[in-house]
């Protein structure tokens, strides 16, 4: 048989533009209820263009709200009823329920998530027992309970359902048994989402923002922590096995993940700009300081605990600047600590747990910071001096502490009682030399405008002398 140049030319260019069609094409999904849980890519380059995916994604930051969608909310139990019993004649019309009608794709993919993070409890038993229990569909849907494959799979299958691209990404996250005494090995233990809309994919894990595990026991919590989560925060707390997954360029290696720090998903709800400057662990001489910049609206906490969980509360102490938030470390004796940081959107508002990170203390001397009780952060009170406890017996300190709202402070060291009120010209700042004398504690009380009493914000140990 002849062929002409020509004709073999057009072949040539023909199967050229086919494999560059095909190197373009997003991550294959096998079709059918029996495919396995996981999908991966089977090539970093052809099946999964992860460069300039986040220059594609649009702002999400209003999907991330913490708030359950009204249609989720208002679902008929009929529809759910028939959808838990019989998932292959009735997922899809679940499935469309809750996206028909709705324009916009992202508000589409977030009533799906909050269907499956409301619907479906974490199977603690099965996590704690180490039973390999059917995580697919008719399963999970059947117990209403599953372990994050459970979870994938089935945000997968009304996504699809939907019309709308989904995977499941398998890897390594840090989890409800994250340790940070312990050394911290990358194994293949979580499953979680991506989605793909318009031209950009997201991450998504449903099972974190269901809820938590504490003490054997699951807690249903919902949340959008962890829902299109951008994949530069992601990389914090989920390692795929399959570098492409991480939707990074350049990818982060195995070895640079294990020095991140442990931020979790809500961390990021406090616009902290500086966390790429933060650390998985710090080495300590006596003292350090952590410096977080944050809106004026947030507040910032911190609490030291030893290996066993056990609080050691005179080792931190938070001042607030203009700019956020200086955490001052000192820990009590040599060894590693967990310096936990949570934050609220005010002093009145329920903490949020958002970072860990180990502090290696050398050289410690004893000292550590004055006890503050509630009514100290309520005031939104900041102490210049003196930040040290236990004060030395004989020694005179210099206080200067400054009490939004206050009128009088009063110093009570033992049975002796000192007045001490604002200097002129300031904003409720109060100065006063302290002569420490032979009693065991020292307290700071303050009285504000229009109250009788006054409320503790301080107190001083004392000793003869330091070690």
């Amino acid at each position: 048989m002849k062929f002409s140049v020509t004709r073999i030319a057009s072949v040539l260019i023909l199967s050229i533009l086919l494999v560059f069609q095909e190197s373009l094409s997003p991550p294959k999904i096998a079709e059918g209820r029996e495919r396995s849980p996981i999908s991966k890519p089977t090539s970093r380059t052809q099946d999964f263009p992860q460069a300039g995916n986040a220059s594609r994604q649009r702002d999400i930051s209003r999907y991330r709200n913490g708030k359950l969608e009204n249609r989720v909310d208002s679902t008929p139990k009929d529809l759910e009823k028939n959808a838990f019993a019989d998932p292959d004649k009735n997922l899809k019309k679940l499935a469309l329920y809750l996206t028909s009608g709705v324009d916009d794709p992202f508000m589409a993919v977030k009533n799906l998530h909050d269907w499956v993070a409301t619907r479906i409890s974490y199977d603690v038993d099965a996590f704690f027992s180490g039973a390999r229990l059917d995580q697919k569909l008719h399963s999970v849907l059947s117990r209403r309970k599953a372990v994050c494959g459970g979870y994938t799979s089935l945000f997968r299958e009304l996504c699809q359902e939907s019309g709308i691209s989904c995977v499941s990404i398998s890897g390594y996250a840090r989890g409800h048994d994250y340790n940070l005494f312990k050394t911290e090995m990358i194994t293949e233990d979580h499953a979680w989402n991506a989605v793909r809309i318009g031209n950009a994919w997201y991450l998504i894990d449903v099972t974190w923002d269901s809820g938590f595990v504490e003490k054997r026991s699951f807690h249903k919590n919902y949340s959008t922590d962890y829902f299109l989560l951008p994949a530069d925060k992601m990389i914090y707390t989920h390692y795929p096995l399959d570098d492409a997954w991480q939707f990074l360029d350049p990818f982060v290696s195995r070895e640079q993940f294990l020095f991140l720090p442990n931020l979790r998903g809500r961390f990021f709800q406090y616009e902290i700009p500086n966390f790429t400057e933060l650390k998985s662990r710090y080495s300590c001489e006596s003292e350090m300081t952590v410096n977080l910049l944050h809106p004026a609206g947030v507040h910032i906490q911190a609490q030291m605990h030893d290996k066993h969980g056990i609080i050691e509360r005179k080792a931190v102490f938070e001042q607030r600047s203009g700019k956020g938030t200086s955490i001052h470390i000192r820990p009590p004796r040599d060894g590693n600590w967990d310096l936990r940081f949570f934050a609220s959107d005010g002093p009145e508002r329920e903490s949020d747990h958002i970072w860990s990170t180990m502090i290696m203390a050398n050289n410690c001397n004893g000292q550590g910071f004055p006890a503050r009780y509630e009514d100290y952060n309520l005031l939104g009170c900041e102490l210049v001096s003196p930040l040290i406890s236990p004060l030395l017996r004989g020694a005179t300190y210099t206080l200067d502490l400054t009490a939004p709202g206050a009128e009088e402070a009063l110093l009570v060291a033992g049975s002796n009682k000192i007045l001490i009120y604002p200097i002129p010209d300031s904003r409720f700042r109060f100065v006063n030399k302290i002569l420490v004398g032979s009693e065991r504690k020292i307290e700071i009380f303050v009285r504000t405008k229009g109250e009788k009493s006054y409320k503790g914000i301080l107190s001083y140990s004392t000793v003869s002398r330091i070690k």
